[in-house]
């Protein structure tokens, strides 16, 4: 751009100059000017090197911006998310650890500072996308992003006192809302899958594929068991891990329960007032986005149930994509649920997204390791998440006990 500029001004110099020539402003010495060069012949060779200069600058720009629109493709990327050289050095990588045409500053993904090779682009986000899939608690839950170690919110308890008043009497102040401050920490989990030297040198397999497909559903698992019963030490806190209580006794800091009135199953006799009871523990505003959480043996055992005129309250999805509904909300299946048992807490309700954060760390990074596990290759990626509930009274379970 600057060059352009500088052409640009040095044509319009030149231009003006011929132009007074031709005006008789300045003249030669031939013509009886006092110059004792050839002004017509200068300005005119120096006007037509400019306008040489000029229309070369013009098909660079021209071909930058071609090649720029052009798509860039890598074998085996029909899409062209890549160029074939990083395509080929993430696979001699992965394969026998070359790294010729890495870019080596960070050594990974995102904004983490452990070793590992910068990771393209497009297989981290096969990554985020396989766990986003497989992960039905993502599907439900509030996500965050965040480039440091936690995540700080304020959370807003309660709402401001109001009262009635006439129109000539005193306003004394009311209650003001209370805030809860909550830190989310970001913990790190991992997956370590192996291949043989041997398979990595001579197998014509698409390394890439093989990796995410190890790495992306081994996430997936990990923090779905913590986003629901995770101890909150080196994991994400799940919600059934927040101390429980009757809803009847609900408080900040606590999830509020509905009782089965059985110990480790639904009612004797309508059995569906259970879930009736659970439904409506929860407040209106909340059940606007609510869905129910259960494992797929809870589910089994729910479906089978008839309304009073014999039809399943359990309605199938109108289509593959669409959800299962129950009591006219969806259900999400998560088999980390635990299965019905004495005092065990098999089905939640609740509006996830108002209920629980999930915090991501951004960045994937991954190691080769050779030595450790020979004759195979270690492959040691790591992700960093966090999660943890951030609003007690929009998530409900069914306690199946007797209170």
């Amino acid at each position: 751009d600057l060059k352009m500029r500088t052409a640009k001004k040095v044509l319009r110099a030149s231009t003006a100059l011929l132009r007074a020539y031709e005006r008789g402003i300045i003249q030669t010495k031939e013509d009886g000017g006092g110059d004792d060069f050839d002004v017509k012949t200068a300005i005119g060779e120096f006007s037509k090197a400019a306008n040489d200069r000029f229309a070369k600058l013009e098909k660079n720009i021209d071909d930058c911006i071609a090649a720029i629109q052009r798509p860039r493709q890598f074998a085996g990327d029909v899409q062209g998310q890549r160029d074939t050289g990083s395509a080929k050095a993430w696979d001699g990588y992965l394969r026998k650890g070359f790294t010729q045409g890495f870019e080596a500053k960070a050594l990974s993904a995102g904004d983490n500072t452990e070793g590992g090779f910068l990771i393209p682009e497009q297989w981290a986000n096969k990554i985020v996308e396989t766990v986003f899939l497989t992960s039905p608690m993502r599907a439900i839950c509030n996500i965050e992003n965040v480039s440091t170690q936690s995540l700080e919110i304020l959370v807003d308890k309660d709402e401001p006192g109001a009262e009635w008043v006439g129109e000539q009497s005193a306003r004394p102040e009311t209650t003001t809302p209370k805030w809860a401050a909550l830190s989310i920490p970001v913990f790190e989990m991992y997956a370590l899958p192996k291949a043989s030297q041997i398979i990595l040198e001579d197998s014509r397999i698409n390394l890439e594929d093989w990796l995410t497909k190890k790495v992306g559903p081994k996430f997936a698992r990990k923090e779905t068991t913590a986003f629901v019963s995770g101890n909150g030490v080196t994991q994400p806190r799940g919600f059934l891990s927040e101390t429980m209580v009757a809803n009847a006794s609900w408080a900040w800091g606590k999830i509020g329960y509905i009782a089965t009135g059985v110990n480790g199953g639904f009612a004797a006799s309508n059995p569906i007032d259970n879930l009736i009871s659970l439904k409506f523990a929860l407040k209106a505003p909340y059940r606007a986005g609510a869905v129910w959480l259960m494992n797929s043996t809870t589910a089994s055992v729910i479906e089978k149930f008839k309304d009073t005129t014999g039809q399943p309250i359990w309605r199938q999805g109108a289509t593959a994509a669409a959800p299962d509904m129950l009591l006219g909300f969806p259900v999400v299946i998560a088999e980390d649920m635990p299965d019905m048992s004495s005092n065990g807490h098999a089905v939640a309700f609740g509006n996830f997204r108002e209920g629980y954060t999930i915090v991501d760390r951004l960045g994937i990074s991954v190691l080769r390791d050779p030595f450790t596990a020979k004759p195979h290759v270690l492959f040691y990626s790591r992700k960093r998440v966090g999660g943890m509930t951030t609003n007690f009274e929009a998530i409900k379970t069914l306690k199946f006990a007797t209170s």
